[in-house]
């Protein structure tokens, strides 16, 4: 071999050594980034099992809560107490039952059971509120689906129409007696309360505005300005928040016309002057997005309730 074939040989073969070393470096390079590939990924499934660990202890200790909180899970024994309970709490508000039915319309799921009840009574309106207040007291898990009130031939008298529902739940932990204690869902914190606002008003009449103030200046009478447009929606309270399918669903009931709502967020909502769709939903709350205003609603509250002060939506209503 010649000395110019050994150079040329020697110089191929230095090529082929270079070739060969960015080869393996480049292998090398992406066996490391497949490596981070992979890491990154594994991170991330154990962030997701995390965050999905954490939610499944948020969510027992709710149905723990709303176990505490359920019928006995024995149909028959739920029904004879909370019929019982009905009965003594009309008979407590003053109250007289004329008749008591199961409703048919009782619902029963994988996740839950209802028992409803429609009671028939007569009473004034003041027996009738505080009826209702124990009734939103109550720790039970219950709402009312519908409540009529008619004038009867005694003038302090009402005829009452209520249909109500409570849940049972699997792995309910009272046995042979109703759930105790007491609920914070309302504002007010007396049935006294209640009653100054509501007793003195008469249900069945138009409402007429108070007359202006007489002026002896005025020479032109000015018209008394007309009745503010009735809004149902200050009579539309979110009654319930559930867990449907693995999802918040908020009851609202529109207490003028009996209708109950079952709303997932995204959905939908317009009851009276008020159009908008549900934002989110929490255990024990509710947003609303109308227009440009974000309206929380807590559980147990108008989606309208006004500060009877400054005649303004207060804390608990708007952000």
């Amino acid at each position: 071999m010649t000395k110019r074939e050994k150079i040329l040989a020697a110089g191929v073969l230095a090529l082929l050594v270079v070739l060969g070393a960015r080869s393996l470096l480049g292998r090398y390079n992406d066996m490391i980034d497949r490596r981070e590939a992979q890491l990154l990924d594994a991170k991330k499934q154990l962030l997701d099992a995390e965050t999905a660990l954490t939610r499944g202890k948020i969510a027992v200790k709710k149905l723990e809560a709303w176990q505490d909180q359920s019928l006995p899970d024995d149909r028959e024994v739920a029904m004879s107490l909370y019929r019982s309970w009905l009965l003594d709490q009309c008979k407590q508000a003053g109250l007289t039952v004329d008749d008591v039915n199961p409703d048919a319309r009782s619902a029963r799921t994988a996740a839950y059971s209802s028992v409803g009840y429609v009671v028939e009574a007569r009473g004034s309106l003041a027996s009738v509120v505080s009826l209702l207040y124990e009734f939103y007291r109550s720790a039970q898990l219950q709402q009312i689906t519908r409540l009529r009130l008619r004038p009867s031939t005694d003038p302090a008298q009402l005829a009452v129409t209520l249909r109500v529902e409570a849940l049972i739940l699997p792995g309910a932990t009272n046995t042979d007696k109703l759930p105790e204690g007491t609920s914070d869902r309302l504002k007010l914190a007396s049935a006294d309360e209640y009653r100054q606002e509501l007793v003195d008003r008469n249900l069945f009449s138009v409402y007429t505005p108070p007359r202006p103030a007489q002026s002896t200046n005025l020479v032109k009478q000015e018209k008394p300005p007309g009745p503010p447009p009735f809004d149902a929606a200050k009579h539309a309270y979110v009654t319930g928040i559930v867990q449907t399918g693995g999802r918040l669903q908020a009851w609202i009931t529109v207490r003028t016309t009996g209708e109950v709502l079952r709303l997932f967020e995204g959905d939908e909502l317009k009851v009276g002057l008020l159009e908008g769709r549900i934002l989110s939903i929490a255990p024990r709350m509710v947003v609303v997005q109308a227009g440009d205003e974000k309206l929380q609603v807590e559980l147990g509250h108008s989606l309208r309730e006004e500060d009877t002060e400054t005649g303004t939506q207060g804390d608990k209503g708007t952000t």
